[in-house]
């Protein structure tokens, strides 16, 4: 195999660790957000609830009403149920679980980005480029592997998130607007 083949055959295989990495990342990022959401939604729940079970105790003292007794006792299990809850499932570990994971991912995302630099401007043989990418592998592999599980909602949101959105996907003019003058494209694209 010539060494123009070596490359070649090394920037595909990089290029598809980088597509699913970047698939990776924004699923477990739409997966804290799911469990964030559900968080405060809880969280939001269990407070309501238990200040109408507050009120409600202090009103059948006041009055001696059984629809009140009533509605204070179903107030009381709803606050029981969610106080249960997030004694059960830590959402907040599974959030700072599934971001951790996505940091950890975007950063050996951001390394692949590099690696295809490189291979495409040849600063080094392509042995010496293929150690790099196994190295980027290995931190890549740890995060999977550690990685919490995500749910189908996740993976559809991501789905929505980078085929419908294209939040991955920025213009010259959108990168311009980050970059001090200097470092501009302007409307020139060629370097």
């Amino acid at each position: 195999m010539s060494t123009k083949d070596e490359y070649l055959v090394l920037e595909d295989v990089v290029r598809n660790t980088f597509a699913g990495s970047v698939w990776s990342h924004k699923i477990h990022e739409k997966q804290a957000d799911q469990y964030a959401k559900k968080y405060h939604t809880m969280e939001t729940i269990n407070i309501f609830c238990a200040s109408l079970t507050s009120a409600g105790v202090v009103g059948t003292i006041l009055c001696d009403e059984m629809w009140l007794k009533v509605i204070t006792a179903v107030l009381s299990f709803v606050t029981i149920f969610c106080s249960a809850y997030f004694k059960s499932f830590s959402l907040q570990d599974l959030i700072d679980k599934n971001r951790s994971t996505a940091h950890s991912i975007i950063c050996c995302r951001n390394d692949l980005v590099t690696l295809l630099t490189e291979i495409r401007i040849r600063t080094g043989t392509p042995e010496e480029l293929t150690e790099k990418y196994k190295a980027i592998l290995e931190k890549l592999n740890e995060a999977y592997a550690s990685a919490p599980t995500t749910t189908k909602n996740a993976v559809e949101e991501a789905e929505v998130a980078l085929k419908d959105k294209e939040e991955y996907t920025y213009s010259d003019q959108e990168i311009d607007r980050f970059l001090p003058p200097h470092l501009r494209r302007g409307d020139n694209t060629a370097c």
